[in-house]
């Protein structure tokens, strides 16, 4: 019954947000298409314009193996705790909850207020940000981890959980930034698609697997060492961040792949 009236009760928030939002926000304004693209009348692929941009591919690829940070990790978390700190499925609601929510809730607002500040200088410097972010993260995971103590574990995973969605609201302003304005829906239908195949289900199934293998040398710690191991993808997704600024670095300012001008400093 407790769980049948949490969820009502995060529904009804979320109707009253919703409607909030329904009331107060306007809709922005559409970005125009470049001037060279085909008439409204000619229907034009969507998909195609996605492929063809080199620099959104290796982006989409990077935010995708990213997202392990957060949905990965989130899943491999309580189970660690209840391993290798022997807290219970009560503790995990009482301490671990809070301690994630309050973490990613704070990672979230401070990651839009960054991507505030460095927006407006270009899009290379918020893919930069997130790519640098991925490897600030490291330590805290490894901390996480590595520490005996459960109460330092906490609070490393409260540090840790607000810098594994830091990058989320620069990510996504990056690839909006050099999208096709008519590529947008596509786009973000793919976007979501690889985040969910493989930050949230082949990273984590990995770590799944690699705990299992560890299981007869380590026992219960097998997934702690499978953890630190799974750490190798937040370094993955920091390179592949900066493969991306490079390549959107090289776009030609008289011909951004959304139409508008971008300002790309050095």
């Amino acid at each position: 019954m407790s769980y049948r009236t949490s969820l009502l009760t995060t529904t009804a928030i979320g109707l009253a947000l919703a409607l909030i939002m329904a009331i107060y926000s306007k809709e922005p304004e559409r970005r125009k298409p470049p001037e060279n693209a085909p008439s409204s009348d000619v229907k034009v692929n969507s998909f195609l314009l996605m492929i063809k941009n080199v620099p959104l591919i290796w982006l989409l690829l990077a935010g995708a193996v990213s997202t392990f940070a957060n949905a990965g990790m989130m899943q491999w978390l309580p189970i660690f705790f209840m391993r290798s700190h022997d807290m219970s499925l009560a503790q995990i609601g009482l301490f671990f909850g809070p301690v994630m929510a309050c973490g990613m809730a704070a990672g979230m607002m401070l990651g839009g207020w960054v991507g505030n500040r460095i927006a407006h200088k270009s899009s290379t410097s918020l893919v930069v940000f997130s790519g640098w972010s991925m490897i600030a993260l490291i330590p805290f995971y490894f901390f996480v981890f590595w520490t005996g103590s459960m109460p330092a574990a906490l609070l490393g995973t409260f540090f840790a959980t607000a810098f594994s969605v830091l990058f989320s609201p620069c990510f996504t302003s990056a690839w909006q930034a050099i999208c096709d304005p008519r590529a947008c829906g596509t786009t973000a239908g793919i976007q979501g698609l690889m985040t969910n195949l493989i930050g949230a289900a082949l990273c984590t199934f990995a770590v799944g697997w690699l705990s299992d293998i560890l299981n007869p040398k380590f026992g219960n710690e097998s997934l702690r060492y499978a953890l630190l191991a799974s750490l190798s993808f937040l370094l993955l997704g920091g390179i592949l961040f900066g493969i991306a600024a490079r390549l959107i670095k090289k776009i030609p300012q008289h011909q951004p792949p959304h139409g508008e001008p971008l300002s790309e400093s050095p």
